[in-house]
């Protein structure tokens, strides 16, 4: 085989490999991305579900103060202005 059409074809082999090489590890890092994003977006739900859930706790306890706030007034009110 001819030297230099030896060295051509051996850059190519060379050339095409780390081709292969660099979109495998490029398709690999979108891959990881895409799992990480994925569970960072589960973890943000999750997390939002949890402080809906208090959000409504807390209306409900503030809610219920208030009804009995204005119970005790109703009844002062109706014992002041009989």
């Amino acid at each position: 085989m001819d030297p230099i059409l030896g060295g051509a074809l051996g850059a190519i082999i060379s050339a095409a490999a780390m081709l292969w090489k660099s979109s495998s590890q490029r398709a690999t890092e979108m891959r990881d991305s895409a799992l990480r994003l994925t569970i960072a977006v589960e973890t943000v739900g999750e997390r939002l579900s949890e402080l809906h859930a208090d959000f409504k706790s807390d209306r409900i306890e503030i809610f219920g103060r208030l009804r009995d706030i204005e119970n005790k007034v109703s009844s002062i009110e109706a014992k002041v202005y009989k």
